[in-house]
């Protein structure tokens, strides 16, 4: 759904993160011009990602997609970040815009930030399950192997003997 002037808040509002342009007088204004958020200089993240100008640096001009370098977070928007993440593990539409601009991040950054820290809370809740399961089983074992022992010693003696 694409934002069209003058829909700005309302019904059929759509969160987007390029320019939108007044037709009438030909300016330029941002989602954070349009929200009334100011950017406050060091506070952003890092972004090395390869701008248009680099071509020569990306596979020789052809036409394959240029390696993003990888994004450095503060250690605030970790912080919070990881805060969001434990209230809830999903983060779409207006939330996911609100905590980008509070951020002062992409949509994109936080959307990927919270893919991938899925991805790392599966991994660690998998380890754990695997460490409980294998701790289980030898619980099991030694549970078996102590009652094989006492079912040997409970035989009579004449048993043993045949």
């Amino acid at each position: 759904m694409m934002l069209q002037p003058g829909l700005v808040g309302g019904q059929g509002y759509s969160p987007i993160s390029h320019v939108l342009t007044n037709h009438n007088n030909n300016k330029s204004f941002t989602i954070d011009a349009i929200l009334g958020l100011r950017h406050h200089q060091g506070q952003a993240a890092i972004d090395y990602s390869t701008s248009t100008g680099e071509k020569d640096k990306c596979d020789g001009g052809r036409k394959t997609k240029c390696k993003r370098v990888r994004t450095i977070f503060t250690p605030e928007q970790l912080e919070r970040l990881e805060a969001e993440f434990e209230r809830q593990q999903y983060m779409v539409g207006p939330e996911r815009l609100y905590l980008a601009h509070a951020l002062q991040l992409t949509e994109a950054q936080v959307k990927v930030w919270f893919q991938n820290r899925r991805i790392k809370w599966r991994k660690q809740h998998l380890e754990l399950q695997q460490q409980q399961l294998a701790a289980l089983k030898k619980r099991r074992d030694i549970l078996e192997t102590s009652e094989d022992s006492e079912d040997e010693a409970l035989k009579p003696a004449s048993n043993n003997n045949h």
